[in-house]
């Protein structure tokens, strides 16, 4: 049932079309933790490891260069090379556990900067998917990685576009954030922003060959399908031309378990609707109905008017509705949308609208009809969020529903200026997220629904995080547990370490794995050590092929993530247990190449690099 873990959809190749834009010990205290870290003086940047090398000053521009050697994180942004067959990890630590065997897929940017010409937002980076397979039973691993053939990055690598960006001439192409050739009118006017395919992948099956794919996902455009054996790119994807001429689709749709059915939304301009920008509402269901393998179909759509472009990156579902929530990140329309076309980047024209609340619509998941369409109080505060941890209906009639959200703790604008320049940026826990809980009510009688933010945060004893996690079998469902990808003081306590002093620092980058409790309030957590930076958090269950009936524990599972070594410019897959992340690994494989940071993933039972 490798749909359980990976988005299972079919449908043939079509043209592509972008038309616009579119993110060990019990812990202390998180006051604790903050009061001490802003007590110790800054600590002295001095780089270490490979970045303190002669070969990284030979490799890399003097700007990035005194970037990273200032804050070492930083490394885990440079660009990736690409590994294009098949080679062989090491197990460093520990040993993979011997049930455990498949595919760890992820998709993020492979590079920001293309030599001294730097993207101008860390999602406006060319997509990189890379693969990680692994076999418990007899140690082996294998990875590969290749860079998504857009046609963004295909116009990048003809030259002289190459050589012309390499001595900081510009990207070829316009971004969503970035204008091509530094901004040079002759090059950007009228030109629509390009699809980077940077933020989740999906293993889905092709219904004419039978076969499986991998689908590059992003909500600035259309999927790529790949070839999950090779990564070779295929083509666009349009689910049977069900996308239209100008239809997006999201980067991130959401998978009932226990139906099968999927649920997904799009941006929409122009011709696909009345209203110059709206949000299309997808549902794409089983050939066998309740099962979560096979082909998917396109069952029905739904359009929903928009009055300003609007940045919507993730959505909810629950056991009777789907529920979008659109924070005013916004610009305006048509002007905002037009002037675009003739100066600047679309995405930096995106402004908080502090006017407004957040405007949550509720559809029925089964005939997509808008039950809801309400707005938060602005006076209760601002949410602006990029994900959204779960939801699920609060009571047996359907009245009312519950949404958990990844909300920053600080205004958007300090997010999105960070994103712009991730070179530069210094990041502190007003830049990250808590969890907020979002209370629809009324739903069962028509116009009479109320959307209110509740005050306070959910777990105030945790650590700031993004990129929440939970069992795919709860999503929509009331659940327990909650990982995140979680950003925690602590000190260099190692001889070399640049705190002499072994205080607490605030964490430069996310570094961390915590597991929340929402029942007992507890919180599980792993750090990886000074110089090592996580990434998100995967959640495998521990038997293969079992249905949701079958999970009686979300904590019966692995937990996979990614971590970059600063000291070594390196990365490794690590291997937990979902039950106790403060054990330590179960396993830590070090990977035959780098890999920067990325966003999203999926979990496939199938060792297609292997097999």
């Amino acid at each position: 049932m490798e749909a359980a873990y990976c988005l299972k959809i079919g449908a043939r190749a079509a043209r592509w079309l972008v038309v616009a834009l579119l993110a060990f010990p019990q812990p202390a205290s998180a006051s604790a933790v903050a009061a001490a870290a802003a007590a110790a003086p800054p600590p002295p940047q001095t780089a270490r490891g490979y970045w303190a090398s002669a070969g990284a000053a030979a490799a890399t521009p003097p700007e990035i260069l005194e970037a990273i050697r200032a804050a070492p994180w930083r490394g885990g942004l440079e660009p990736a090379s690409e590994v294009l067959t098949p080679t062989e990890a090491v197990v460093t630590q520990g040993a993979i556990p011997p049930g455990l065997r498949g595919t760890v897929f992820r998709q993020g940017p492979g590079r920001i900067r293309v030599g001294a010409s730097k993207y101008g937002h860390w999602f406006d980076g060319d997509g990189l998917t890379s693969a990680v397979s692994l076999d418990g039973s007899t140690g082996q691993v294998r990875m590969m990685s290749r860079y998504v053939r857009t046609p963004r990055y295909e116009a990048q690598q003809r030259q002289p576009a190459l050589a012309q960006a390499l001595v900081g001439g510009g990207m070829a192409m316009r971004g969503a954030w970035t204008d091509a050739k530094q901004g040079s009118l002759l090059d950007n006017i009228f030109q629509k922003p390009t699809n980077p395919a940077n933020t989740n992948i999906a293993v889905v099956t092709d219904p004419e060959t039978g076969q499986a794919l991998l689908l590059a996902l992003c909500e600035g455009g259309r999927p790529f399908s790949m070839n999950p054996n090779t990564l070779e790119t295929l083509g666009e994807w349009d689910f049977g031309g069900a996308l239209g001429p100008d239809g997006f689709f999201s980067a991130h749709p959401k998978v009932d378990l226990k139906t099968g059915s999927v649920f997904a939304i799009g941006l929409a301009i122009g011709v696909l609707t009345s209203s110059l920008v709206a949000l299309r509402v997808f549902r794409l269901d089983p050939s066998v109905a309740g099962k979560t393998v096979g082909v998917l179909s396109m069952t029905a759509t739904k359009t929903v008017a928009l009055d300003s472009l609007a940045f919507v990156h993730d959505i909810s579902i629950t056991e009777r509705y789907i529920v979008i929530v659109i924070p005013p990140w916004e610009v305006e329309a048509p002007s905002g949308v037009i002037a675009s076309l003739l100066i600047g980047p679309l995405a930096k024209r995106f402004s908080w609208n502090a006017a407004r609340g957040a405007r949550v619509v509720v559809l029925d998941r089964i005939t997509l009809d808008v039950i809801a369409d309400v707005e938060t109080d602005p006076s209760a505060g601002d949410l602006s969020f990029y994900h959204v941890v779960n939801a699920f209906d609060n009571d047996d009639d359907g009245d009312s529903l519950m949404l958990h959200i990844a909300a920053h703790n600080g205004p958007r604008e300090a997010v999105e200026s960070a994103f712009g320049d991730m070179y530069a940026a210094a990041w502190d826990d007003s830049m990250r997220c808590s969890m907020r809980e979002l209370s629809v009510e009324g739903l069962r009688r028509r116009g009479e629904a109320t959307a209110r933010l509740i005050s306070g945060t959910i777990q105030p004893n945790a650590s700031a995080f993004e990129l929440p996690a939970i069992h795919p079998a709860v999503v929509g469902q009331q659940y327990r547990h909650v990982f995140t990808n979680a950003a925690v003081p602590q000190a260099d306590t190692t001889p070399s370490g640049r705190d002499g002093h072994g205080l607490l620092r605030n964490a430069p980058f996310l570094n961390a794995i915590e597991r929340l409790d929402l029942i007992d309030g507890s919180i599980d957590r792993i750090t990886f050590g000074f110089h090592r930076f996580a990434g998100e958090p995967m959640i495998v269950p521990k038997a293969p092929n079992s249905s949701p009936s079958e999970v009686t524990e979300e904590t019966d599972a692995w937990c996979c993530t990614f971590v970059y070594d600063s000291d070594d410019h390196a990365s490794d897959l690590v291997i937990l247990d979902a039950a106790n992340l403060a054990a330590g690994p179960v396993a830590t494989i070090r990977l035959p190449a780098f890999l920067p940071y990325s966003f999203h993933g999926c979990w496939s039972e199938t060792a297609f690099l292997l097999d």
